[in-house]
């Protein structure tokens, strides 16, 4: 009988949940550039306000890849999806960490900040590449360390977040006072007035939480359909 793998659904929609900050007197503090006078205040907005989401369309791209795995249901092919992972996903997130790690900065604190979200980054996409070697090998360990790394990801991307939080504390800078841009640099309103960090943050958490629970579920699903085929 042909071993059966059980494909989990691992946290990967979380590194969209960025922290955004602004600068309580001065949001256009936003486009400030990374140049040696540029005070920190101005690069710490500058860096999670403008440079993040810059480069976020690759990460973002290579996650919706993974995940559409699960919204697929118990159908999906694994031997399709491990090629998809392969060929798309993991060569967007490769181009996001180069993107990632080429960011300039001026302070440290900025380069602390840089360091601490790459090795987030670095994480997820060695949790992916766990994913495709086990369904390569039908190895459920490589699973188990795909979920290790989702974790320790979280874990550098919790870091960041308190790092980040201090700093904005210690300059001045407000949380809720920047409204998230896209990448072309634009408010993220979808069409409504008033949205600020604070409430994009909120969306962003409950769609994570609603991408969660469809996943687990689509998850627990297959291994059940998988479980009655084998027995």
């Amino acid at each position: 009988m042909k071993k059966k793998l059980f494909i989990v659904a691992l946290g990967l929609v979380m590194a969209t949940s960025m922290v955004a900050c602004g600068n309580k007197e001065e949001e256009t503090s936003t486009q400030a550039s990374t140049e040696v006078g540029a005070s920190l205040q101005q690069e710490i907005v500058k860096f999670v306000g403008t440079d993040l989401p810059s480069i976020a369309a690759d990460r973002d791209k290579a996650v919706e890849l993974y995940n559409a795995y699960f919204a697929a249901g118990a159908d999906q092919n694994s031997e399709q999806w491990m090629t998809t992972l392969s060929n798309e996903a993991l060569p967007k997130y490769d181009n996001y960490i180069k993107s990632l790690k080429g960011l300039p900065f001026v302070h440290a604190e900025i380069g602390e900040l840089k360091d601490l979200y790459t090795a987030s980054a670095e994480l997820q996409r060695g949790a992916i590449q766990d994913v495709v070697d086990a369904i390569k090998n039908v190895d459920n360990n490589l699973l188990e360390s795909a979920q290790k790394k989702v974790d320790q990801s979280q874990k550098k991307l919790d870091e960041y977040n308190k790092k980040l939080k201090t700093l904005c504390d210690e300059n001045n800078i407000s949380l809720e006072g920047l409204e998230e841009k896209d990448a072309d640099g634009k408010d993220s309103k979808d069409g409504k007035t008033g949205s600020t960090g604070e409430a994009a943050k909120g969306s962003t958490e409950a769609k994570t939480e609603a991408a969660t629970t469809a996943a687990t579920t689509a998850a627990t699903t297959a291994a059940t359909a998988a479980t009655e085929a084998a027995q």
